[in-house]
């Protein structure tokens, strides 16, 4: 079985689909798949699941796999970054400390909830990984006396971020 999962609009990394398709054949599927593009998707990705496997779910209804994805987006920026917040938390505390920070759970949650806000209040519509992920890991941490924390005003700077 071969799934596309695909959206209209208002994707994010945590509710970013909302229509699904599964097809017995990978000719099937990839003709499915531009069906979707050229009926105006947002984006589709097609996957096969591993045999057996569901995905799993917080108690308050999250998706343990976006939030991993979410991880490691905010972890790829952190690295690929020459400066700010969290280099400067890095090359005091070690990138243990650093993967630790970023992969708490109200971090992984605001990161999606800026990434809404940025998209309804800014009309941001960059790609979450390559774009959101670098600019909120610049503009929404801070660190202070050895401690990295999201800033008190990081709703504000996403709803007002240039896009």
């Amino acid at each position: 079985m071969i799934v596309l999962s695909y959206s209209h609009a208002d994707f994010g990394p945590t509710n970013n689909v909302d229509q699904f398709s599964m097809f017995d054949s990978f000719d099937a599927a990839q003709e499915g798949f531009r069906q979707a593009i050229a009926d105006g998707a947002s984006c589709a990705v097609l996957s096969i699941p591993y045999e057996g496997t569901e995905p799993q779910w917080t108690d308050d209804g999250i998706n343990l796999d976006n939030l991993l994805e979410i991880a490691q987006c905010l972890w790829e920026s952190a690295v690929e970054a020459s400066a700010g917040p969290l280099q400067d938390f890095r090359s005091r505390r070690g990138a243990a400390e650093l993967r630790s920070f970023l992969r708490d759970r109200k971090v992984l949650l605001a990161c999606e909830e800026g990434w809404k806000i940025a998209q309804r209040d800014a009309g941001f519509s960059d790609s979450f990984d390559w774009d959101f992920c670098p600019w909120f890991s610049r503009e929404c941490f801070e660190f202070s006396d050895g401690v990295v924390a999201l800033c008190n005003d990081w709703r504000d700077r996403c709803a007002a971020m240039a896009a």
